[in-house]
């Protein structure tokens, strides 16, 4: 027992002391970081920039391929569905490099040609227009019709203005009547007998000379029906009437325009209620005197007549009310829409203007510069197909064999014409992505393995038009020319060829690692505030500002530099790497064991030590 309760202290010690080696390790850790925190060594970012710049940029395709061991180049067709229309030359027959041998039917193409013309023409024009600074007549116009804008909103203000004076004496006019009018209903329901001893048309029928009494009981259920149709009539009026008259009473002619407005409305409402009430009353007499009328010897009192008189005029003087207050509601609508209308057109003619001011939007003339240069770009597509009508001679030569005639029929890849050559001929294999980008006559260089320090040039003068399938490649053979000769050169010898396919002059470009992408969107980084002396320094450049991820268009690029169409300015600097180093002018920080070190013993704890 005794010995349990040794091992069970024993094992609480050692337990302690691993807490305590946790604890001041802890702590140890929480002081390294802290003073690395504050006194530890300080992180600096530093962009290496590039400017925005014009350039040129060339495009290039590059092959492999060999000097030929034949000088003849045989001369296709790119173009079908046409016929020869024309022969220039003999079989035997020495031609000069540009000599037309043979020219196809290009009606279609000529006219594919005037048409893309035209295209830029117009386009040329529209971004000459959007330059051009608006005239004097076109800003005096716009000038006047924010005039006439204003105008129109003067004359509305005036009417609204003046339609609340009419509306309020229109509702007072109403006034000096329907007091008169609610009276004539009430006492044709209510008031004093109307001949022979009877009472009014809606006093309580108790006894046989009730004015609606007769022993016709269908008769006494339909025009007790009517009568209550008039009584309930009457009760809604008279309600809508005297609350109305309050609101009337408290009417000024310093009232504003919201309290005449609604008065009109409320007015509107009980004069429609009264008109109905005295319609139901209208109804109600004429039905019991056609009944009347149609028993021998019955009696149409004179008071009858009387209160259907008076029952046609109250109810021509309430119409007529009513019609004028529509009237009055109707214009306040207009009169405020014409105001809101105004106020929006001169808002718009206010920026029109500015916009005539301030000259044509920038992104306007730049959409319209891509416009044209799409527009040029489908002309140069149009003439290179233009241009496929006719097969010329790639340099100067021999026609070794001339197979078609006049009024021929022609197909695409069909031989047309063999010519034999006194120059050496390179041939080159290249993919079906880059031949597309090959067109006869383009310049290109050529380098040896056999002559290291050799480069030569030439043009391209025939393009294959089917390819060879090989493992599932399809692959073009483009024959290149040489400018000159070399004795050096051999038959059979490898070549490397670079063929030029581009030249964009004076394009405003930035270094490729400028350009980053989210998604299908490209974008720079550019750095605002930047002083030139520093810019170009290899180490970069400290900011005082975060760089702004700026959207922009890119066109072609070479090995070098990409073409920015959009989103940036001539002169502007781009983050072309961001370098995130230490400051070696930090305070150098303690290693980890001297932390734990000092950490030993503070405040008074127990330290520890192996074995312990």
């Amino acid at each position: 027992m005794i010995k349990k309760f040794l091992q069970a202290i024993g094992g609480f010690i050692v337990k302690r002391k691993i807490v305590s080696a946790i604890i001041i390790i802890v702590i140890a850790l929480g002081g390294y970081y802290g003073y690395q925190a504050f006194f530890g060594p300080k992180m600096e970012t530093r962009y290496i920039l590039g400017q925005a710049a014009t350039s040129t940029i060339m495009t290039t395709v590059s092959g492999t391929g060999q000097v030929s061991n034949s000088n003849q180049v045989v001369l296709t067709s790119k173009v079908g569905n046409t016929k020869v229309t024309f022969v220039g030359v003999q079989n035997g027959q020495q031609v000069k490099a540009g000599a037309v041998l043979v020219r196809f039917d290009a009606t279609d193409a000529a006219k594919a040609v005037r048409d893309a013309q035209s295209n830029v023409d117009t386009a040329k024009l529209a971004l000459a227009k959007l330059r051009e600074p608006s005239d004097q007549l076109t800003l005096t116009q716009a000038q006047n019709a924010i005039t006439q804008a204003q105008q129109d909103k003067l004359a509305a203000t005036s009417n609204l203005n003046a339609t609340y004076v009419d509306t309020f004496n229109a509702v007072t006019a109403s006034f000096l009547d329907l007091p008169t009018i609610i009276n004539d209903l009430y006492d044709n329901q209510f008031g004093t007998e109307i001949g022979a001893g009877q009472p009014s048309i809606g006093k309580d029928q108790t006894n046989n000379t009730a004015l609606f009494n007769t022993t016709n009981l269908a008769y006494r259920s339909q025009i007790g029906d009517l009568e209550t149709v008039a009584q309930n009539d009457y009760n809604t009026a008279r309600i809508a009437y005297d609350a109305n008259f309050t609101d009337y009473k408290n009417l000024t002619d310093s009232s504003d325009a919201a309290t005449v407005k609604k008065l009109l409305d409320e007015t509107v409402v009980t004069a429609k209620k009264m008109a109905q009430a005295a319609k139901s009353e209208a109804t109600l007499l004429s039905d019991w005197s056609d009944y009347r009328s149609l028993q021998q010897g019955s009696q149409i009192f004179s008071q009858v007549t009387t209160m259907q008189t008076g029952l046609i005029t109250d109810s021509g003087k309430i119409n007529s009310h009513v019609a004028d207050l529509i009237s009055l509601q109707n214009n306040l609508v207009n009169y405020a829409t014409a105001i809101d209308s105004a106020d929006r057109t001169i808002i718009e003619k206010t920026l029109s203007l500015q916009q005539l001011q301030a000259g044509a939007n920038p992104l306007d003339i730049q959409s319209q510069q891509l416009a044209l240069q799409a527009k040029q770009n489908a002309l140069l597509d149009a003439e290179q197909t233009y241009a496929n009508y006719s097969i010329v001679a790639p340099f100067d030569g021999i026609v070794a064999s001339i197979p078609v005639k006049i009024d021929d029929p022609v197909s695409s890849g069909a031989t047309i014409a063999t010519v034999i050559t006194p120059q050496q001929i390179v041939s080159i294999s290249l993919n079906e992505v880059d031949v597309s980008n090959i067109k006869l006559g383009q310049k290109a260089t050529m380098t040896f393995d056999a002559v290291s320090d050799l480069t030569m040039t030439g043009k391209v003068v025939s393009i294959d038009t089917i390819g060879t399938v090989s493992q599932g490649v399809v692959s073009y053979n483009v024959q290149i020319a040489f400018d000159t000769q070399d004795d050096r050169i051999k038959p059979g010898m490898s070549v490397s060829a670079m063929v030029i396919t581009s030249i964009n002059q004076d394009v405003l470009a930035v270094p490729n690692s400028a350009i980053k992408s989210q998604g299908a969107n490209n974008y720079v980084q550019v750095l605002a505030n930047v002083d030139p002396a520093a810019a170009d320094s290899a180490q970069g450049v400290l900011a005082t500002s975060v760089p702004e991820n700026r959207p922009v268009t890119i066109g072609v690029a070479d090995d070098n530099n990409t073409e920015i169409t959009s989103g940036l300015a001539a002169g502007e600097y781009v983050v072309l790497k961001t370098v995130t180093a230490v400051n070696k002018a930090s305070t150098q920080a303690p290693s980890l064991l001297q932390s734990i070190g000092a950490g030993r013993g503070v405040g008074g704890g127990a330290n520890f030590r192996p074995g312990n």
